[in-house]
């Protein structure tokens, strides 16, 4: 094998990965921004599943959450932030086990 073939190969390999990686990012940044929207139009089961989680149950909180995630996102979204963004995002994401407070049983057939 020549060196020319060793640095084609490397070359495709390493398109593949980039493209890989862009198509999971786009997956999380598509699942952040619908996750981010669905808290700043406060939906019923939004404020209902806070309220379960121990979280105060109102519109104000619910959309300061859909604010934070979406900036999360943004920072995330942008390459030059894409590590802030995501240690923000996982910051307000694992919030919850922080506050010490236990993830109640939300399965709807054993309540």
């Amino acid at each position: 094998m020549t060196y020319a073939n060793l640095e084609t190969t490397a070359t495709k390999t390493k398109g593949k990965a980039v493209w890989s990686g862009l198509a999971l990012s786009g997956l999380a940044i598509a699942f952040l921004t619908l996750y981010g929207a669905m808290k700043l139009t406060p939906l019923t089961v939004v404020t209902e599943t806070m309220a379960r989680l121990g979280w105060p149950a109102d519109a104000a909180t619910a959309r300061l959450l859909g604010v934070l995630t979406l900036g999360a996102t943004l920072l995330y979204a942008a390459p030059r932030t894409s590590v802030l963004g995501a240690i923000l995002f996982l910051r307000g994401a694992f919030g919850l086990t922080e506050s010490g407070k236990k993830l109640p049983n939300l399965n709807p057939s054993e309540m």
